[in-house]
Parts: C-alpha cells; structure tokens; sequence
C-alpha cells in the first residue's frame, strides 16, 4: 500500500523500535536503491558494534579498529560513514533522541489522555528507558567529548512540547509571554523531567523506589497535568 513502512532488521544492542526506516514506493515517495538499503544496514551493523564496545569499555579506551573489527567491516568503511569516534557516539545518541521522540509523540497523538492510557504509554516509555539504561550513560561523556552540541537535549526537549503542545493544551504556550511563559513552560521542564528520570532510575538503580508504584503515581499527576489548561 502507498506509504507502507519497511524497517529494516532489529540488531542487538539497538532500540527495540527502529528508527531509520525504508518507505516503500507511493506517489510521493522514491523507491531505495539497492546501494541506499546497503549503506543503512552497514550504518547499523557499525551502530551495533560501537554501542557494544562502548558499553564494555570507556569511550576513550575503544578505538575505531576495535568497532570495525567488532561489525566486521574494514577500518575505511568506518571512515566512509563517519569523521572518527565521537561522530559515531553522537550518531547513536540522535539515534536514542529519535526513539524517545516516537514515543512522546504516541501520547501526542492519544486523543482522549485517561488515567488507563497514560499509566499504559508511562509502562512503554519505562520500557525503553530500561532497555536503553547502559546508553544513558554514554550522554555525558558525549558532552564531555562534544559540549558544543549540548544544546541538541535541549533542543529535543524543546521539539517534544511543541508536538505534546499542538494536541495537548497542557503542553502548549501558545498566546503566553513574559513570567507567564516561563512559569508554565518551568512546569512542562518539570513535567518531563519527572517522566523521565522515574523511568531511568526506579527499580533499575539500587535502593530507589519500586517502579510500580512510582509508574502509579505519576499516572495520576500526569492525567491531571494533561486535564489542566
């Protein structure tokens, strides 16, 4: 059908919702060359090795040898797609970045936000927080590496209230200005920096609070916060 998606095979070590996709021909779209589908699996079978070395050791002892020896390519096929380290780490966090946004954008696009809905998209977001736990840990060092691209976090976050903004009249500012803008846009920050950091820690770092009630709780401050104007 037009405008069918393809996405191309799960690797391990990436997200579990692929987010570099083939779109099938459609009136508007271009069908991929076979040279196009190529250079996107080897993209991700490079990603698959660099997250797996990059997990198993500090960003500064892997070399790029080792993650081409690693997705079994050679060293010019690394360099073919990438300038050197710190390009392929801030490829896997946009990679990251691109995940958590399909994800706010689901609860963009729930038009009736009850309590069963939300408690279930915060069971999906913990989900992928829990499975991406170890690439969280890459974010820092990346800025360490790279601070001049810090403002990408806060350009995501940024670009997920204005998608949770054009749904969702909790999440918008449109028509504020001045202290008032500030106000509710310090509550939306807030907002999604609860979300996210009970996600990342509850039950996964040790001696915090058991996720089920933490993912109940939130449910109902979020049902509240999307019912609010």
């Amino acid at each position: 059908m037009p405008g069918d998606i393809v996405t191309l095979p799960p690797y391990a070590g990436c997200l579990p919702r692929p987010v570099w996709k083939i779109w099938m021909p459609s009136s508007t779209t271009k069908k991929p060359s076979l040279r196009e589908i190529q250079k996107e699996m080897t993209l991700e079978i490079i990603r698959k090795a660099a997250r797996k070395t990059f997990y198993a050791k500090t960003f500064e002892e892997v070399s790029i040898e080792e993650i081409a020896s690693e997705a079994g390519v050679s060293r010019g096929t690394i360099y073919l797609h990438f300038t050197g380290k710190n390009e392929i780490l801030f490829d896997l966090l946009m990679q990251d970045m691109a995940t958590q946004m399909a994800i706010y954008d689901e609860l963009a696009q729930t038009e009736a936000p009850d309590r069963p809905r939300v408690r279930a998209w915060l069971q999906h977001f913990r989900d992928s927080m829990e499975e991406r736990h170890r690439s969280m840990h890459l974010f820092p060092v990346a800025f360490v590496h790279m601070p001049e691209r810090q403002h990408v976090v806060v350009k995501h976050r940024e670009t997920a209230i204005r998608h949770l903004g054009e749904r969702h009249k909790a999440f918008s500012l449109e028509g504020l200005s001045g202290l008032d803008r500030e106000r509710k846009r310090a509550s939306i920050y807030m907002m999604l920096f609860k979300i996210e950091q009970v996600s990342y820690t509850f039950s996964i770092l040790e001696g915090t609070p058991d996720i089920t009630v933490g993912l109940d709780m939130l449910a109902d401050e979020l049902t509240e916060f999307l019912l609010s104007k």
